[in-house]
């Protein structure tokens, strides 16, 4: 197919760029390249990529752009609270305005894949674990600006949402501001690490599980449109504080101290189930363990300098 991933420059994108190019579809990234502009290419060889240099919010660059597409992946958006509460404007032209004119502009035959967050879901009780039926309960503006854009997407007859959980591993647009990519790197350079709210759950998938997730909608999205799927791995319903026990085993001076939150506005506490994907044939595979050997091999090279969103 030919598939046009808008926000394909990032840190999940430039990972799923590749895996669809594998897969045989063709791929237009278009993406403003704000935080650098290498980590496509080695894909420029492919005769099957192409690219576009411009902003989501040009709503005439996107009509060009998604011409003729047969499926849009919409990853664009600033991500994570801090960013978000230091830019909020920006965040909301991008992650829901430009999400708006998105839908007004594609033909209603081209498939809109729209990826979400489970961070949506707020904060829950500790014994319940949350499906897609479950009440949302956004505390951040990250995640108010998801709700808005998940409820424009849904009104549309063609598109669908995956709710994604945090991600970790390596990425040619690399992040270390996540929280398992952080911690590692902590556990290698200062082999201490402060963390807040130790025993909240979220749920955790290795950035290339995402790319497989997404790959399957392409290809089963007429059993999926019109609805929302979580994206994780059911066996990462994880604390920080499990996070640090993990990676103690692999880096045993690694120590860790934990105190109260300090972010009045992160109180975010969830676990979720992945059962629904799960029944159509897709599952997470890569462990936690093989994600945090992966980033110490990766902690070797590259330097935390421009890593980060914020």
């Amino acid at each position: 197919m030919k598939v046009i991933v808008i926000g394909g420059a990032g840190y999940l994108g430039s990972i799923l760029v590749e895996h669809l190019l594998k897969s045989g579809h063709q791929v237009t990234v278009l993406d403003n390249f704000r935080y650098s502009t290498n980590q496509l290419l080695s894909l420029c060889f492919n005769d099957k990529f192409n690219v576009i240099n411009g902003d989501v919010r040009d709503s005439s660059l996107v009509k060009m752009a998604i011409s003729n597409q047969d499926v849009i992946v919409s990853l664009a958006a600033m991500v994570g609270q801090r960013l978000c509460e230091s830019n909020s404007k920006e965040a909301w032209e991008i992650n829901v305005n430009s999400v708006e004119a998105l839908l007004k502009i594609k033909e209603s035959k081209q498939k809109l894949i729209f990826a979400s967050t489970h961070s949506c879901y707020g904060n829950i009780s500790f014994n319940s674990i949350c499906n897609e039926e479950s009440a949302i309960r956004p505390l951040t503006v990250y995640s108010h600006t998801k709700e808005q854009a998940e409820s424009l997407v849904l009104k549309d007859d063609n598109s669908l949402v995956l709710r994604i959980g945090t991600i970790f591993g390596v990425s040619p647009r690399m992040r270390m501001d996540l929280s398992i990519n952080n911690l590692v790197f902590r556990a290698m350079t200062d082999k201490f690490a402060i963390i807040e709210n130790g025993n909240a759950f979220r749920n955790y998938i290795h950035v290339r599980d995402v790319a497989t997730a997404i790959n399957f909608t392409i290809n089963n999205f007429s059993k999926m449109k019109g609805e929302i799927f979580n994206i994780g791995n059911q066996e990462l319903n994880l604390t920080l504080t499990d996070i640090c026990k993990s990676i103690q085993k692999v880096l045993p001076e690694f120590i860790f101290y934990e105190r109260e939150n300090s972010l009045p506005y992160d109180k975010r506490n969830y676990q979720v189930s992945m059962n629904k994907i799960a029944k159509l044939g897709w599952q997470a595979k890569i462990k936690l363990e093989t994600g945090i050997t992966e980033l110490i091999k990766a902690y070797k090279m590259i330097k935390p300098l421009g890593y980060v969103n914020l």
